[in-house]
């Protein structure tokens, strides 16, 4: 399973937060905030993807801190990591690496471990979250975001994957209500936990872009899973549910976004 979906984010990584408005960069900053990172912190950035919480991080903690961004797509690390040297952020790196298995990074390495909208993918979130509290110091800051429910204006999307008979899941655990997410960290032991909502809305010009966007994030692997002819006529028909949705205005899909932050116990 794991290396299915780091597969899919592989080849979707030359194209990640690339088509549209860059919604990942912009959260990922807003989760780097909503954790309180200050100077001079230790950081792991846990599916650090091309770096929206990485960056943000390393130009948060100055030249006394320290990031590091693990992800198991090998193409989103080399993607990240030239984005560091191209910003000269000397203080952080990334590497191929299982959240779930933090077996590189000692007991209390970090002041804080941010995951940005990839808890849902993992198989066994608890193990992940336990890890989590493992690696931070006491009193460290775990912070999390996912997404809420999905936009009613595109119920016809699973619809759709179930009318073609795509059975691939991504997620294992939506964690897409506030609750859910606190419920867990409460579990492993975190404390202190607070969930803030937003409504973000991502604004797509037309169809072909649509499946362009598509194709960039985890919606890849529904897609992957058509054969040529059968995946043409998938995107006859969302092109079809698009214009009929939207009447051939721009593309929008609102979202709820979840930034849930939590704290190990002191002692």
């Amino acid at each position: 399973m794991k290396r299915f979906r780091a597969g899919v984010f592989g080849r979707a990584a030359a194209t990640y937060d690339q088509v549209g408005e860059p919604l990942a960069a912009l959260l990922g900053r807003q989760l780097v905030e909503m954790a309180g990172i200050g100077d001079g912190d230790s950081v792991l950035d846990v599916a650090c993807g091309r770096g929206a919480v990485l960056i943000p991080a390393a130009e948060t903690v100055g030249s006394s801190g320290r990031v590091i961004g693990i992800d198991l797509a090998a193409e989103m690390v080399e993607l990240a990591g030239d984005e560091l040297r191209r910003r000269g952020l000397e203080n952080a790196e990334a590497r191929v690496a299982d959240g779930e298995r933090l077996d590189g990074f000692a007991d209390g390495e970090f002041d804080c471990v941010a995951c940005g909208f990839a808890i849902f993918f993992f198989p066994d979130p608890a193990g992940a979250l336990a890890e989590f509290r493992r690696v931070l110091r006491p009193g460290g800051t775990v912070a999390i975001s996912t997404w809420g429910k999905d936009d009613p204006r595109h119920a016809w999307y699973p619809a759709l994957l179930e009318q073609f008979d795509v059975n691939v899941r991504m997620m294992t655990t939506p964690f897409d209500e506030a609750g859910q997410l606190a419920e867990a960290l409460t579990t492993a032991g975190f404390e202190a936990i607070k969930t803030e909502r937003e409504r973000h809305v991502v604004r797509i010009p037309d169809p072909e872009t649509w499946w362009r966007w598509a194709l960039s994030a985890g919606a890849r692997a529904h897609i992957e899973a058509l054969d040529p002819p059968a995946r043409e006529r998938f995107k006859r028909s969302a092109f079809k549910r698009l214009r009929e949705t939207y009447d051939d205005e721009p593309i929008e899909m609102a979202t709820d976004v979840l930034f849930t932050v939590g704290h190990a116990p002191r002692g």
